[in-house]
């Protein structure tokens, strides 16, 4: 028979597959589940099985849209993310979700730029061009109305969309199976 424990962690898996594959699905820009992962992961996951499942989501994600320069900073800010996510193991709740979300999504935003600001040639390596790479990340990091119609930002929303609901559909699953008479040997 199997442990409380290891179901979730079985279901928490099969979510995180879902994600994969959602992430390769074409969808707007800036606009998957891998951020939400990231909490999610890093909350109901051990911290060994959290970074497996991000690196490879991420890894499998990136050899069908492909690779680039930033790939370091990619990962390395949603490895930081996890932490985010292991900070809601005490206590999980709409608010501590959202102020998770939005600094993931934050996070994320300026440890990429700062990559491609150090890694791209088009910005100088001064204070002036790393400002100048910030400003012109805004426009990929807002929406559009052809995106998600939302004044959040595309990544914003969408962090917060996924968070929501991975984490809704996680506790929504566990409560049906607690409330659920369970087969006694």
């Amino acid at each position: 028979m199997k442990t409380p424990t290891s179901n979730k962690t079985v279901l928490a898996l099969a979510i995180a597959i879902g994600v994969i594959v959602v992430r390769l699905i074409p969808h707007p820009v800036n606009c998957t589940p891998i951020g939400a992962l990231s909490l999610f992961a890093g909350s109901v996951l051990s911290p060994f099985w959290a970074a497996i499942t991000l690196l490879s989501a991420l890894f499998l994600g990136d050899c069908f849209c492909g690779f680039h320069s930033t790939i370091p900073f990619v990962y390395g800010s949603f490895l930081i993310a996890l932490f985010f996510g292991n900070a809601l193991k005490t206590k999980t709740s709409y608010l501590r979700l959202l102020f998770a979300s939005l600094s993931s999504s934050l996070t994320f935003f300026f440890i990429t730029n700062f990559g491609s600001w150090l890694t791209s040639g088009m910005y100088s390596h001064t204070l002036n061009g790393l400002l100048k790479a910030y400003l012109y990340a805004i426009p990929f990091y807002q929406s559009s109305a052809d995106q998600v119609g939302s004044l959040l930002g595309a990544t914003l929303f969408s962090d917060l969309f996924f968070t929501m609901a991975l984490f809704s559909l996680f506790f929504g699953i566990v409560a049906l199976r607690n409330a659920t008479p369970q087969e006694q040997n």
